[in-house]
C-alpha cells in the first residue's frame, strides 16, 4: 500500500530490495528504508529522493495518507 501511495504521488515503484536477480531492475527514483527492532517494538521508516535526501514529515505523511486511501479502496 505504501508502494502504492507513493505511485500516486508521481513517483513509479519499480521494485524491492527482496529482489532476487538484481540485474534486471530499472533505475528508481527513491527509495524506503524499514527497521523494525523486535525489543521495543518500535518501526523506523524513512523515505529518500534519488538524491539520497530524506523527505519531510509533510511529504511521508501524504505518501501514507496516499497508502490509506489506497488500502480502503481494494478493500471493499
Amino acid at each position: 500500500a505504501v508502494s502504492r501511495g507513493i505511485a500516486r504521488m508521481g513517483l513509479q515503484v519499480y521494485t524491492s530490495m527482496s529482489t532476487e536477480d538484481n540485474s534486471k531492475i530499472p533505475p528508481a527514483d527513491g527509495n524506503i528504508e524499514i527497521k523494525v527492532n523486535s525489543t521495543s517494538n518500535m518501526v523506523d521508516l524513512r523515505f529518500f529522493t534519488s538524491l539520497e535526501i530524506s523527505l519531510g514529515e509533510a511529504d511521508i505523511i501524504h505518501v501514507l495518507e496516499s497508502a490509506k486511501t489506497v488500502l480502503q479502496f481494494t478493500r471493499h
